[in-house]
């Protein structure tokens, strides 16, 4: 058979391949998660963070009322500890409005899982500036968006990644990187868990080595699965190629209109090695009036 991995379905992939490897002629793997790739590095997020701060300060429009992006996450975030934003939203069981004060760590909620798609990335200078101008409305948009994550716990999804875990190095670097992290308190509030598990051990997380002809993909603004994380994997692989979509986020790899003809010649046995994906750079919205000919479902018509 051949193996066709998304994001947590690589994970599932490499597993098959390390139990049944021999019943795989192929395997395609896009937005990769290494079997000890679980818990996520908050250099990772931090990088990504400042990535997406010089992009923006290249944008002249962006860098005339936002000349350094980190410097007014940081200022956003202390006004937020002080005044946490108040926020009417629509109850997403039963659709009645409900009030909801989000701090500094919601807004790091917010930005730990949108940071990877590069559909929200474009608007993350205006939603900053707008929360440091009093003007929440865009981030009510992002609350709203996720509110539903707070009204229960995926079992399934929460079980596998427990079980799935980290190796006490990695789990050692993560311990030493939150110290340093912005976003430490989301990070380890969504790596701390009581959820019963079993634990798959370091032989499931140990390297996979394999000579399963194997294509992997990614985008180079995929936080949730960054490139490197494929060439982690890639390394133990003896019959690979790796394509890197630019400027795709993580919903943005597969989706891109040249990824399926792609993937179903390298199917077919064809050497894709040719193949160049990309989006065009992107392009921010700017920090407030009227967008022109850019959106985002977080901004309202403007007259």
């Amino acid at each position: 058979m051949s193996l066709l991995g998304f994001s947590y379905g690589t994970h599932l992939g490499q597993a098959y391949i390390k139990y049944f490897g021999e019943h795989v002629k192929n395997a395609v793997q896009i937005g990769v998660e290494g079997l000890n790739h679980t818990f996520k590095l908050p250099s990772t997020i931090d990088i990504q963070f400042r990535k997406i701060a010089l992009m923006a300060q290249a944008d002249s429009q962006i860098r005339a009322m936002v000349p350094n992006l980190t410097d007014l996450y940081r200022r956003v975030v202390n006004q937020l500890d002080e005044h946490p934003a108040e926020l009417e939203i629509k109850s997403p069981l039963t659709g009645e409005p409900i009030l909801v004060k989000v701090g500094s760590f919601g807004l790091n909620l917010i930005l730990r899982i949108d940071i990877g798609d590069a559909s929200d990335i474009p608007v993350f200078p205006r939603l900053l500036y707008s929360i440091s101008q009093g003007d929440y409305s865009i981030l009510q948009w992002f609350v709203q968006k996720r509110i539903g994550n707070f009204y229960g716990t995926q079992g399934m999804s929460a079980t596998m990644d427990v079980a799935s875990g980290g190796s006490p190095s990695r789990l050692a670097r993560i311990e030493e990187e939150l110290v340093v992290s912005p976003f430490q308190d989301i990070l380890a509030a969504l790596m701390d868990s009581d959820w019963p598990h079993p634990d798959l051990g370091e032989e499931f997380r140990a390297p996979l080595i394999s000579n399963i002809r194997t294509l992997f993909m990614s985008g180079t603004l995929d936080f949730n699965t960054p490139p490197y994380q494929a060439e982690e994997v890639r390394w133990g692989f003896s019959n690979s190629s790796h394509i890197i979509v630019d400027n795709a986020g993580h919903e943005q790899i597969l989706t891109h209109p040249q990824a399926t003809s792609t993937i179903i010649r390298f199917l077919k046995g064809e050497n894709v090695d040719d193949v160049a994906l990309f989006y065009p750079p992107l392009e921010f919205i700017p920090v407030k009036g009227n967008p022109g000919n850019l959106s985002h479902p977080s901004i309202q018509s403007l007259d």
